[in-house]
């Protein structure tokens, strides 16, 4: 039956072409070969893209009073969306509850930078 409807129905097989014709190309890599005393494949280190997003860019308050969980998690979602690169903690001190990193972000603490997690435990939940 589901082969017949998606024989018959050039929509199914339009809207198949159009999602995979967007999938995200494949991050670049450089390979480091590795010394060892058995054979083994050389390593694939990611390659992040060279762009940054700062976590002021984001509403992030300097200072280490102001919560910049989401500040922190918007400045991560729009790395990950644009295909990776560094999330920048600026110098100072930042109060933040979880951090949730996602694929082909780069967590960049910038010289004298501090992330200073709540010790609220109700920021944690629900524990997963």
């Amino acid at each position: 039956m589901m082969k017949k409807l998606f024989l018959k129905n050039g929509l199914v097989v339009a809207l198949y072409l159009l999602a995979t014709s967007f999938t995200p190309a494949p991050g670049s890599y450089t390979t480091v070969k590795v010394r060892a005393p058995f054979p083994m494949q050389p390593i694939k280190v990611f390659v992040y893209p060279d762009q940054d997003f700062p976590i002021t860019a984001y509403g992030a308050v300097l200072g280490g009073n102001v919560d910049n969980t989401k500040a922190i998690a918007a400045a991560v979602d729009a790395c990950h969306e644009a295909g990776g690169g560094r999330v920048v903690v600026p110098a100072g001190e930042w109060l933040t509850g979880p951090v949730h990193l996602k694929s082909n972000v780069n967590l960049h603490l910038a010289a004298n930078a501090i992330l200073r997690f709540t010790d609220k435990p109700e920021a944690y939940l629900p524990l997963l």
